[in-house]
């Protein structure tokens, strides 16, 4: 008689290192994040061994000498000995998920003051994509596979990640679309908004911003053709003439967003109204005028950029009127595992023609695309033209070479 064979999640449950089980009553996403490992807090000795290995570097023998010193004292003291002991209470408290989370989170993004360009976003530029060489193109099919990848993941049924077999947590994908930082003092905040009541992407060209729903009145997905249609239409009423650059105040030093957001919300309410539609979107598409070549120029660009048509306190996609295209991070709520991983599968998909783009003929009942206007007083004009110019004090003593 022959064995019989294993179902798929006791095959999964048996390749998995010991210690990981699969919770049959979580999501297919979520199924091993209730047996993932506890952070261990470092015994005491090995912590002061790292701190003094990390500060040796900076130091000269004889600081150092006396550094070692007052580190080796405070390692026998009383009070190291008690503070240990916290650590290891909070780690060991079931309502703490992660004793170092919320503190690495608020002393390294949250609470970070400086301008979140340079210092804390991150780029990734795209193969090119020689079958699709305008931006409405590959705009159009990149968020249609970004449309895919949200499915996965709003439904959780994205297959979680895993390294060496062990599975990763994947609590911070739900930062991956509708997501949103807010500059606050004394540290920021971010927000997440319901994907079924805010359904729409918004789109930057000539620093003006446009909002375009993903899907039909009756429910449907807009498809490649249609939001091709949509795109080409927001260049067409973006003109050749730039807005005031409001998007360039998330490029400021936090305090000082935070200031001019206050001052932006109290000019009008048609300014809190086209935040929030900026806020909640899917993901801001920056579609810039110009045509990078190089390696340098596309990664700059990507980078960096002019610093007026974007905005930093969301993920970008960035598409050049080339067709040539990249993705800025927003780094506060996720590492770069979610986002890498969800562009190298736009990229593949399209590339093996896996993403489905819908019908090649376009809707005759596309809506026109929806510009979110600013009314601008004194205050908020001086707050966008210092934004400006710490922009560029900030860029103009970097370089990059690839």
């Amino acid at each position: 008689m022959s064995k019989a064979r294993k179902s798929s999640s006791q095959a999964q449950a048996s390749e998995l290192p010991p210690g990981y089980k699969v919770d049959p009553n979580a999501a297919p996403m979520l199924r091993f994040q209730a047996s993932l490992p506890r952070l261990p807090v470092p015994p005491l000795s090995s912590t002061l061994s790292k701190y003094l290995e990390t500060v040796q570097p900076h130091l000269k023998p004889d600081e150092f000498a006396r550094t070692a010193a007052i580190v080796r004292a405070f390692g026998s003291s009383p009070q190291a000995a008690e503070l240990q002991k916290r650590l290891e209470t909070r780690a060991a408290d079931p309502e703490v998920k992660n004793w170092l989370a919320d503190w690495w989170n608020d002393a390294a993004y949250m609470g970070y003051r400086d301008s979140v360009v340079v210092n804390v976003s991150y780029y990734y530029v795209h193969v090119d994509d020689t079958a699709r060489r305008t931006a409405p193109k590959r705009a159009a099919s990149l968020l249609k596979g970004m449309l895919r990848f949200r499915d996965l993941v709003e439904s959780q049924r994205l297959e979680p990640d895993k390294i060496r077999n062990a599975p990763l947590c994947m609590a911070s994908y739900k930062w991956l679309f509708h997501a949103n930082r807010y500059p606050v003092i004394p540290s920021d905040t971010a927000s997440k908004f319901d994907p079924k009541t805010h359904n729409h992407v918004v789109f930057i060209r000539k620093n003006k911003f446009y909002e375009v729903p993903l899907a039909h009145a009756d429910g449907t997905e807009l498809s490649a053709a249609d939001l091709e249609a949509q795109i080409e239409e927001i260049i067409r009423l973006a003109g050749s003439e730039e807005a005031i650059p409001v998007g360039t105040l998330t490029s400021e030093n936090r305090d000082l967003w935070a200031k001019a957001r206050e001052n932006l919300v109290n000019a009008s309410p048609l300014n809190a109204a086209s935040l929030e539609r900026i806020e909640s979107a899917m993901v801001v598409v920056a579609l810039d005028d110009t045509t990078p070549i190089t390696r340098e120029e596309i990664g700059w660009a990507c980078w960096v950029g002019n610093g007026r048509n974007r905005w930093y306190d969301k993920h970008q996609l960035i598409v050049f009127d080339n067709g040539r295209s990249g993705f800025l991070g927003e780094h506060s709520s996720m590492d770069g595992t979610p986002t890498l991983r969800m562009n190298e599968f736009i990229l593949a998909g399209i590339l093996a023609n896996k993403i489905d783009l819908g019908p090649a003929t376009r809707s005759l009942d596309l809506p026109v695309p929806k510009e979110l206007r600013f009314e601008t007083t004194p205050a908020v004009v001086a707050d966008v033209q210092a934004a400006e110019q710490h922009f560029e004090e900030l860029v103009s003593v970097l370089a990059l070479a690839l």
